[in-house]
Parts: structure tokens; sequence; C-alpha cells
């Protein structure tokens, strides 16, 4: 995909850096990527489950975006049980995060084996790179690069889920008109359609 520009800000697509890892992993702990190491990480870019994006201005990350096909989520999953049984005291240290993780993943997502559906893997957007920027031009540059995206993998809707006490997640998401398709006692599961 070739960098892209809208206003002062580009969307780039990059194979990883230790600093988007780093951030992801600060920003959203809730995510099993907290528990594995960079390592373990930059191998899933290597091999193309994982798509890595990031907006840029200035030469500063202002936001990161990764996504994953479906087909490429359900191989994700089992790569990470092998890499847990490999790591079992990252099982004792983060049980809970795991437990919480495995249940949020138990919704009905029947709709997504067709190839319209691109998971939203991770969203962490620098608030304070946009100071300059009103919230509604914030969210026009986000959703404007979400499109390109989902464009690049010829695909129509972005799904995800996030915890339900992940209110400044769920603000956003309510305001950028994501659809709650279903909701279970942590976790909320949202999509929109882009094209």
């Amino acid at each position: 995909m070739k960098k892209i520009k809208k206003n002062n800000f580009y969307l780039i697509n990059n194979k990883s850096l230790p600093e988007i890892f780093s951030v992801i992993k600060k920003k959203i702990p809730a995510s099993i990527f907290c528990i594995i190491d960079f390592t373990f990480f930059q191998d899933l870019i290597n091999q193309k489950l994982i798509h890595i994006f990031y907006v840029r201005k200035n030469d500063k990350i202002c936001a990161i975006i990764t996504v994953i096909r479906f087909n490429d989520f359900i191989i994700l999953k089992k790569k990470i049980i092998f890499y847990l049984l490999k790591n079992p005291l990252k099982i004792l240290f983060h049980f809970k995060l795991l437990l919480s993780t495995f249940k949020r993943d138990r919704a009905k997502n029947d709709f997504l084996i067709s190839r319209e559906y691109l998971h939203l893997l991770h969203l962490v957007i620098k608030k304070e790179m946009f100071y300059q920027n009103s919230l509604k031009e914030k969210d026009d540059l986000i959703s404007f690069f979400f499109k390109k995206i989902v464009k690049n993998f010829n695909a129509k809707y972005f799904y995800l889920c996030y915890e339900k006490n992940n209110i400044k997640a769920h603000k956003f998401y309510k305001r950028n008109k994501f659809e709650i398709y279903e909701t279970t006692n942590n976790a909320i599961f949202v999509k929109r359609k882009f094209i």
C-alpha cells in the first residue's frame, strides 16, 4: 500500500517497529499482546497475519491501527495458544487476562466468514498529536484512513470488540457510527460499513 496523505497526516503501512509494539502494550492493557514478546509479534507481522498501519505527522506517530483477516485470526489464536504452552509462566502470571480474553471470544460471529469483514485488532490514537484539530476533524481523519485500509483488503466492514469498561473506546465508536451487534458480560462487539 502506498503512503496516503490527508492534510498534514500520512497513513503508512509498515512491517513493524518496537515503538509501535510498546505503545500497544501500554495503551491497551486488556490486549493479549501485552503477554507476548516483540519477537513473536514481529514473526506474526512477517508472516502477514497481522498488518500494521500508522498515522504520522512531522515524523511522529499519531495513531496506530493493526488489522487482521478473519481466516488469519483463527490461525493467530492457534499460534498464541502454542506460544503460551511453550511459555507456561505467562499463563500463570496472566491467568485473569487470558480468561477474560477467551470469554470475550465467545460471541456469535457467523457472518465474519465473509471476506467483506476485516478485524480491527488495535486502535491507539495519541490525542496530543491532534490538539490543533477539532474532535470532528480528528474523527473524520481516522475514518478516512479506515476507509483506505478496508479498501486495500477488498473488504467493506471493520469489526472489533472492546471491554465494556473502556469508556473512551465506547464513546469513539458510538460517535463514529459503529453499530453494536452483540454484547457479552465483559465486551461490546461493533461493526461499520465503509464502502
